[in-house]
């Protein structure tokens, strides 16, 4: 349902029935993950996935501004997910993840926004919130990411635009089992853009950057988190012909 208030304004709330059947890894899995850093072990008595889902949602528009705001709230039953048995394959010496289906209650938030300060300045964001719940055993759900959120700034005129951002993460210490914790973090980054048309030829020059400051930061939802950060600075340059 959706309704319109003037010209700028609009809500409207929502409702999702869904179904999903486990796959075959899921199901029949028995050896190691070397991408995850885990032992993974299947389970051919998972059930089917049976969602059910309600949202509400605003949404502003006027000339300057932009801003969404999404509230929602699921419930599953049979969710799959792979859960961290606490054992250790004797074969590989990786952790072993067992695939599980358990009810859950996952409810949360997303927001955006885009602000034209000037001209040729623009100001925009995004940032969610989820927090899951296994019903079962009235434990928190794994591999749930923090509040999180991006902010971005950028110029554009003509044939040139630059732009800095900043990704930041709060701590997540609210944990499955044999989950570890991770620390919240701020990674910085910019991005140049130049294009050019020569004939019916467009060439664009691209140089940016990610993790600007090197800073050392762990992905909450990575397996591999414990042994390995994530990304630290890297420059890219990228040249496009496109005829």
């Amino acid at each position: 349902m959706f309704r319109r208030f003037g010209d700028d304004f609009s809500v409207g709330i929502g409702g999702v029935r869904s179904i999903r059947m486990p796959g075959i890894e899921e199901l029949f899995s028995s050896g190691p993950h070397l991408g995850a850093y885990t032992f993974e072990v299947g389970n051919a008595d998972l059930g089917v996935e049976k969602g059910l889902g309600a949202e509400v949602f605003g949404e502003y528009r006027s000339e300057r501004f932009s801003g969404s705001l999404n509230l929602y709230h699921n419930y599953i039953r049979d969710y799959i997910y792979p859960r961290n048995t606490g054992e250790i394959s004797v074969r590989t010496l990786l952790p072993v993840y067992q695939q599980t289906g358990s009810t859950v209650r996952m409810s949360g938030s997303e927001a955006s926004f885009a602000l034209q300060i000037a001209p040729s300045v623009t100001l925009s964001g995004s940032g969610a919130y989820v927090r899951g719940t296994l019903i079962d055993i009235d434990e928190p759900m794994p591999f749930t990411p923090p509040l999180r959120g991006r902010l971005e700034a950028a110029y554009a005129k003509g044939r040139f635009r630059v732009s800095g951002s900043a990704e930041a993460a709060r701590k997540q210490d609210r944990l499955g089992a044999f989950e570890e914790p991770t620390d919240g973090y701020v990674v910085l980054g910019g991005y140049v853009q130049y294009y050019l048309s020569i004939g019916r030829s467009l060439y664009t020059f691209d140089i940016g950057i990610e993790n600007a400051t090197n800073a050392e930061y762990r992905d909450h939802l990575s397996r591999v988190k414990s042994i390995m950060p994530e990304q630290g600075r890297n420059l890219k340059i990228l040249v496009k012909v496109l005829f």
